[in-house]
């Protein structure tokens, strides 16, 4: 009886040495397979990521590139409009209103993008605007950015992003 369960004991053991060698050869073949596909997927996703980056890179470079034309456009509109000799002599002789409807007129097809234009006079006050709001006119503006800028070198400026003080409120730049 007791040989017999020696013998059982033995017998167990045996098998279970067996299949021990079964497992780390399994596990020393599987688990540099999952490791490498771990790291694929890794790499995968990196790679990924860069190309979405590039990706959004060039959308925002071409929309860079549109603004920019656009803002040129703004800049060369506004600049031939202050050459015109007409508009000159209409600001001259204090017709700020007739100069904003010149500007409506002449402007509103060719620079359909362009939402509002106002007149200030040189101490940076609101004379006249193509938006028709007359809440803001006789407003000083002498301290805002987009005056600042024109006024520093009495050339076109385009400013930085500010709200607007009129209802709709919203972002605008000049």
């Amino acid at each position: 009886m007791l040989f017999s369960k020696l013998k059982t004991f033995i017998h167990d053991k045996s098998k279970k040495m067996k299949q021990l060698p079964l497992f780390l050869v399994l596990l020393s073949t599987l688990l540099p397979i999952f490791c490498i596909a771990g790291y694929r997927s890794i790499e995968e996703f990196k790679e990924h990521d860069a190309w979405a980056f590039s990706q959004r890179e060039k959308v925002v470079s071409s929309a860079v590139a549109l603004i920019e034309q656009k803002l040129n456009c703004v800049v060369d509109a506004s600049t031939s409009l202050s050459d015109t000799t007409s508009f000159r002599k209409t600001i001259m002789n204090g017709s700020w209103g007739a100069a904003a409807n010149f500007i409506k007129e002449g402007m509103a097809e060719k620079y359909y993008y362009i939402g509002t234009i106002a007149l200030y006079d040189t101490q940076g006050i609101l004379k006249a605007t193509t938006s028709g709001d007359v809440n803001d006119l006789g407003k000083s503006f002498a301290s805002e950015d987009y005056y600042l800028g024109v006024n520093k070198n009495w050339r076109p400026y385009v400013s930085g992003v500010f709200r607007k003080t009129n209802n709709p409120k919203y972002d605008a730049f000049s």
